[in-house]
Parts: C-alpha cells; structure tokens; sequence
C-alpha cells in the first residue's frame, strides 16, 4: 500500500493518471474552440473493443474486452451485473451507474438462441457498459473502491472476488446496516484531498425491523419531499413524453427506410423493362436516389440508437435509480423513529426501575433502623430481682393477700374459681420444671398444682396452657339462692363444688 502512495493499488493509480490527461486535454478543448459540444467518448478513459464469442464446457457466451491505457481484462455480462450488485450493496445511498437491461422475452421470443448472438444487441451492450465503466472511474468515491480495480485487473477470478470476506461478509439487506465513514482515496482531479468513504460494510441496525414504505412519517422534511416531487416528475416526463416520443419517431424511420428500400427495388427492376433508354436510365436514376435515402435513414437511425435513444433510456435508468435511493432513505428514516420510539420506552421503563429501587433502599433503611430499635434487650435492674421472678413462679400458693397476688401474676380467674394461666418470660428450665405441690398450713388447704405444673409443652415444644382449679376457703358459704341461678350445667358444677367443700370440712 506504501509504494503506491494514495492509490491503494497500481490500477488507482493508473486510472487517476488518464483522468487527468483526459481532464487536460478536455480543458484545452474548451480553451482554443470554446465550450463547444463534444460527445463523452472523445474523452472516455476506459474503451469496450470487440466482443467475442468463448465457448467453455459445452457453452459458450459472449465476452467482451475492456481496455484502458496498457490494460486490458475480458470479463462478460453477468460479471458487470454483480459488479453493480456489490456496489449497491456497498454504497446503497450512492447513485450507481445503470447497465443495459437483459435480454427481454420478445427478443427470446423472435430470435430465441440467436438472441445472445445478435450483433445489434451486442453493439448496444457494447456502448453502455462503456458508459457504465467511464461514469464509475469518474465518481470521485467509486473509483477508489478496490473491488472496482479487482474487477479491471487481468488474470483475477471474478468468483474468487464474490466470495471474498468484504462480500460475504455484507449484511443480507442493507437496511440492516448502517452506512459508515471511513478514510478514502483522493479524488479525481488529482488534488491529495481525502473524502469521506461511507460503505454499509456493519450489521448495526440488523436488530432493527424493516418498516413499511405505507407506515407513516412524523418528521417530514421539506427539501426530501421536493426531490421525491421532482424525482417522480423527472422519471414521468423521461418515460412517459420524451422516450415515448423517441421511440414513435423511431419507428416511423423504420418504416419510411423500409418504404424506400421497396420503392427503390421496384424503380430499378421497372428500369429494365423500358426500352427507350433515355426513360430507363431516368428511372433508374431514380431508382439509386432512392437507395441512397435507403442508406442514409439507415445511417440515422443507428446514429439516433446510440446518440438519442441510449442517452434517454438511461436518463429513465436514472430517475428509477435515484427513486429507488430516496426509498432507501424514506425507510431509514421509519427505522430511526421506530428506534427513537423504542428508546422513549426503554427510557420510561429505566425510570420507572429506578424509582423502584430508589423505594426499595428507602424501605430497607426503615426496616434496618426499626431492627436495631426492637434487638436492644431491656436491662434488668439486679440478678436478685430476675431470681426473686423465677421463685415467685416457682413457689406454692396461699390463702388470703398472698394467694390473691398470685393470682393476679399467673393468670386471671373468673367468678367461679377457674383461672387461666399467662405465659411469661421465664427460661427453658422453669417451663419444664416437674410439678410441686406444697403441704397445707395454718388450717388452709392446698390450691392444688402450682402455675409451673398447669403450664404443659406438646409434641414439637408448644406451650399449651391448662385450666387450674383453685382452692375454696373454709368459711365460704354458697348461698341458697345461687344454687337456682344459671344454667343447667352451671347448677351441677357448683353442686359438686359445695358438696366437696362440706366434705372437707
């Protein structure tokens, strides 16, 4: 790359060469006889010779040798159509050169195999692959692009190219891609001034959807909606008025050629049989007036095919060209508003999580400082008052204050003696302390099983209270009328009561 200096190849640099000769010599025109006309291939830099037929495995096909300067390459139709396809591919925001259509079916049609061998499309070929080479050595970006000097280059496989990493490597569509800018070549006027390359060569939008041409456009600019304006006018007034009326006029050459050529034949074979010569030399002077008309309306119409018809037809190849880059441009600017849209959500969607979690830290801190608040243990004044609570649980029960006290700190009795006990903040070993029962004293019975023995665990360590009895003082008498009162079962209960405290007595 070094010894070429800015040309990434000895082809660049060769075809740069002639385009400034050729530039040259077009500016010396225009300087000694003024800007007079002159058909684009006095200046060509690229030339298509003869066009040859080469038979290979039992086919054969026409190929066609392209020459500039001291090179010259053969290479056939298809391969220029894959030239153009990787060109679009490569650069889809650029206006590639067209290339002359295939073969159409009429032409299959009327001349069948001949069709590939017929040398008025082959003429016509010809002429427009010439335009075609000169208008890409000319692009002052297309002309850098090394699959061009590839492509002119003798002895390099075509198919070889084609499956090249810069090739297979293209995304499938190139909406898929993003059209970058990279370093290129210095432009044709052989200025050293670098312009920017801008090749679809990633696959960064190849997550993004292909939109729909009928989806519609919030941001419409005004200067994209006059070219598409002038675009549509520009191909309806080529296609539809311009190559319309040369093709009319075409034809009707056509006919009045084939006209003459009757006419002359029928004036000449009408000069034999005259005999007075001086008539029949006048008719047959006729005759060759005739066929001289002939030869020339031939002579224009091939001149008006290569000078009038190609140049407009490939004005329309134009039009279509450039509508189909405004398209190109049209769904690139669906697929950023759709990105855009999906970005405001993604957007939305990022706030939204992030205001969760800022909650979330909040709520933690709240529950961190309530946890250290509720895990500070309240502090116990002495060990001979946590040791006085576990005696007190510990020990039997006595009539009067005392019993009543006990009461009140084991649990809560109704109105017919029966209370139930409260658990409290007492260790393992006193809730599983086996059941005391103290001896009576001083005329006063037993209450029964202390607190610790009514307080009970279960089969996985529950704490299951239990009903405890509680003793009847002696001199507590039941009175008669409170033996009708209440319910049924009521009256039993408090009859067995009383029977048992008169026993006891």
């Amino acid at each position: 790359m070094a010894e070429f200096g800015d040309y990434c190849c000895a082809i660049d640099r060769h075809l740069h060469e002639l385009l400034d000769d050729a530039n040259l010599q077009r500016h010396d025109h225009n300087g000694e006889h003024g800007t007079d006309y002159q058909p684009p291939q006095a200046y060509c830099v690229v030339h298509i010779g003869e066009a040859e037929k080469v038979g290979e495995g039992g086919h054969s096909y026409i190929v066609y040798s392209i020459q500039f300067g001291d090179y010259e390459v053969k290479r056939r139709y298809s391969e220029f159509e894959s030239l153009r396809v990787c060109l679009c591919r490569l650069y889809p925001t650029f206006i590639v050169p067209p290339i002359p259509e295939k073969h159409s079916l009429t032409q299959y049609a009327v001349l069948q195999k001949r069709a590939k061998e017929d040398q008025y499309i082959i003429e016509r070929r010809k002429r427009m692959l010439e335009h075609f080479l000169n208008h890409l050595v000319e692009h002052p970006i297309l002309s850098s692009e090394h699959i061009l000097h590839r492509f002119l280059e003798s002895g390099v496989s075509w198919t070889e190219v084609l499956h090249s990493p810069i090739i297979t490597g293209l995304p499938k569509s190139p909406l898929h891609s993003s059209p970058s800018r990279a370093p290129g070549s210095s432009v044709a006027d052989g200025t050293s001034i670098q312009l920017p390359k801008i090749a679809a060569t990633n696959s960064f939008a190849g997550d993004v959807p292909v939109p729909s041409t009928l989806a519609p456009i919030r941001n419409i600019e005004a200067r994209w909606m006059d070219c598409e304006l002038f675009t549509n006018k520009y191909a309806n007034h080529f296609s539809g008025v311009i190559e319309r009326s040369e093709r009319r006029i075409y034809h009707r050459l056509g006919e009045l050629s084939s006209d003459y050529a009757e006419l002359g034949a029928t004036l000449n074979g009408f000069s034999l049989l005259e005999h007075p010569e001086p008539l029949a030399a006048a008719i047959e002077r006729a005759g060759q007036a005739v066929d001289s008309s002939y030869i020339e309306i031939n002579q224009l119409l091939r001149l008006m095919d290569a000078e009038v018809s190609e140049p407009i037809h490939e004005y329309a190849q134009y039009a279509l060209i450039i509508k189909q880059v405004l398209r190109f441009r049209l769904l690139k600017n669906l697929q950023m508003e759709s990105v855009q849209d999906a970005l405001m959500r993604q957007r939305a969607k990022l706030e939204g999580l992030m205001q969760a979690d800022d909650e979330a830290k909040r709520l933690a801190q709240a529950l961190e400082s309530s946890g250290a608040a509720r895990a500070t243990p309240a502090p116990y004044g002495d060990s001979g008052q946590r040791n006085g609570e576990e005696d007190s649980l510990l020990a039997p029960a006595h009539d009067g204050d005392d019993g009543a006290a006990a009461q009140h700190q084991h649990g809560f009795a109704d109105q017919h003696g029966f209370a139930t006990p409260q658990r409290t903040s007492m260790d393992t070993a006193s809730m599983h302390a086996p059941a005391t029962y103290a001896a009576a004293a001083g005329g006063t019975r037993s209450r029964g099983p202390s607190v610790s023995s009514a307080m009970s665990t279960g089969m996985h360590g529950e704490f299951t209270p239990t009903l405890v009895p509680q003793a009847i003082p002696e001199d507590a008498a039941i009175a008669p009328s409170s033996l009708g009162a209440g319910t049924p079962h009521q009256q039993r209960r408090l009859r067995s009561r009383s029977g048992t405290a008169a026993s006891a007595g």
